[in-house]
């Protein structure tokens, strides 16, 4: 391998490291967000139980719960 298809490879190589640095900051972001959520929508659920709100209501509450604990 020459000179320059090494130099090449070299710059390639740190912005694939880049990259992922970015894709795992981003993935740890989205983690956090999520969790957040899946808190927020807890509390939103037992607040509504306790009010006894309409039961399709809290339905949708928990089925948005369950698509954020999936994820």
């Amino acid at each position: 391998m020459n000179k320059y298809k090494k130099q090449v490879n070299k710059i390639l190589l740190n912005h694939e490291e880049k990259m992922l640095e970015n894709l795992e900051s981003d993935y740890s972001q989205a983690l956090a967000d999520i969790k957040i959520t899946i808190k927020e929508l807890k509390q939103s659920i037992k607040e509504l139980e306790l009010t006894k709100s309409d039961q399709s209501i809290i339905n949708s509450k928990i089925y948005q719960l369950e698509y954020q604990e999936l994820l």
